[in-house]
């Protein structure tokens, strides 16, 4: 199990390097205007007016690092609750919305939903690169069903284990597409927070927590 949150640096990266450099720029700001004043004729005084107004500015620029710096607490803060949150999701059996998961052991399980009756389906297996693996008939009516692979390409030779998609085509008597979804069940086995993503890892892959349409009971190994 890995749970992480992009918090390590959050609140000392950006307003850290900010406010470190208007401390320097401040001290720089300070040295000239005490040089400048005992330099300063007595019988002609500088105007204050613009050391004035550079003062206030800086007030203002410190005051807009420091509602930063407590932004970034508040966001390092959330993105903590939300790495706690996905440990919910540990061990339990969920049910994706992706065409994407795992052949282990010569075998791959997706679910499909076709919208409405169709004259003509087609599945078609691919890898990651694109290339067609495998193609056959899809079921023609309206609603989910699902696909078990054992692996086998067009030419019955067993292919390697790993990841590979699933496509459905469907059209209706016109010759017009119909619509259709594909998904995946698995369990989850990790868990992590990564550059602002909540990630699941179900079948061996890494998926985005809002990819989970249902979360379901696992499976008795006894039935």
């Amino acid at each position: 199990m890995e749970v992480q949150s992009a918090t390590a640096t959050a609140t000392g990266s950006a307003s850290g390097a900010s406010q470190a450099k208007l401390a320097e720029n401040f001290d720089t700001f300070l040295t000239l205007l005490t040089t400048q004043l005992k330099n300063q004729d007595p019988l002609n005084p500088m105007d204050s007016t613009e050391f004035t107004n550079q003062l206030v500015q800086f007030s203002g620029v410190e005051q807009a690092i420091s509602t930063n710096k407590n932004l970034e607490k508040l966001i390092a803060l959330n993105e903590s609750g939300n790495a706690t949150s996905l440990l919910g999701y540990l061990g339990k059996d969920v049910e994706l919305q992706s065409d994407q998961t795992m052949l282990k052991s010569g075998q791959a399980k997706w679910q499909y939903t076709i919208d409405e009756n169709a004259t003509e389906a087609l599945l078609t297996v691919t890898d990651l690169n694109g290339r067609i693996i495998y193609t056959t008939p899809a079921v023609k009516t309206a609603g989910q069903h699902e696909f078990i692979w054992d692996g086998k390409d067009n030419a019955g030779l067993q292919v390697a284990d790993g990841a590979y998609r699933l496509g459905v085509s469907a059209l209706d008597i016109t010759g017009g597409k119909i619509g259709t979804s594909i998904t995946t069940t698995g369990r989850v086995e990790g868990v992590e927070t990564a550059d602002g993503e909540d990630l699941l890892t179900v079948n061996g892959l890494s998926v985005t927590a809002d990819k989970v349409i249902s979360v379901l009971l696992p499976e008795d190994p006894g039935t």
